[in-house]
């Protein structure tokens, strides 16, 4: 039986089709919305049964909005972290979608999870906005993604290899909590009379803050989450929370 030149093709056409679409990844449109309220990449893990002071503190690994403003951490080797904020432009922003779309992002699962149980396990989440696709993949822990799925992660963590300056905020709420711990614990010290009015003893439920007390509690936070502090002859461990930068924040302290 002869088949001429023109069936060969007819034939393998499909074989060729479903290579293509095995070995080529997946790009779409990527356009997104420019609004500053509007997080297009963003990378988040959480932990399972953690301190307190873990989930107050918390601030996402890396997040970039729509106007190209992106704030990211940097996890120390001390237990200290650094917090960096940074402007991309169009263009950046357009080279991190395109190595997420090449790392075949649009086409992972959307969770994968362990074949067995985790009692007290945390999850990372990996997402993507854009005008007329959203894509959102988590991880549990003991869950096994594709390799692409860690270059990505580590990726985003040195945030595309963008360089960035320390955040500052303007305003915030601190919460000081009474933390049992010796007070020769302490590797900090806040005045018992307070900085700019703000006194620990006063400010379990969390108190709005700003100015030189801001100051003084965002760096004890960033140098580590446990860090215990003592004021007035008492120990206290801080957490700071920011609007738009920390996960939680207290609608009503």
């Amino acid at each position: 039986m002869r088949t001429s030149l023109k069936g060969l093709l007819v034939m393998l056409l499909p074989i060729v089709s479903l290579a293509c679409a095995t070995f080529a990844p997946v790009v779409p449109d990527l356009v997104w919305d420019r609004s500053a309220e509007v997080e297009v990449i963003s990378y988040a893990c959480y932990g399972g049964l953690v301190p307190n002071e873990v989930w107050m503190n918390d601030i996402p690994t890396f997040r970039l909005w729509g106007d190209g403003r992106a704030l990211w951490v940097e996890d120390q080797i001390d237990g200290s972290r650094r917090v960096y904020t940074a402007q991309f432009t169009d263009d950046e922003i357009t080279a991190m979608l395109t190595e997420m779309a090449q790392r075949r992002f649009f086409t992972l699962a959307d969770s994968y999870e362990p074949d067995y149980e985790i009692m007290d396990g945390g999850a990372c989440q990996m997402r993507v906005a854009l005008a007329d696709t959203y894509k959102s993949v988590s991880v549990l822990t003991g869950g096994e993604p594709p390799a692409d799925y860690d270059v990505l992660a580590g990726y985003l963590v040195r945030a595309g290899g963008h360089s960035g300056v320390d955040f500052v905020p303007e305003r915030g709420f601190l919460f000081a909590t009474p933390s049992g711990d010796p007070v020769s614990a302490a590797t900090a010290s806040w005045p018992a009379d307070g900085i700019d009015g703000i006194r620990l003893a006063e400010s379990a439920g969390g108190v709005p803050i700003e100015g030189e007390a801001l100051r003084t509690a965002w760096e004890i936070v960033n140098r580590g989450i446990f860090t215990v502090v003592e004021s007035g002859g008492e120990s206290f461990r801080l957490a700071v929370q920011v609007e738009g930068v920390t996960s939680t924040w207290p609608v009503a302290p």
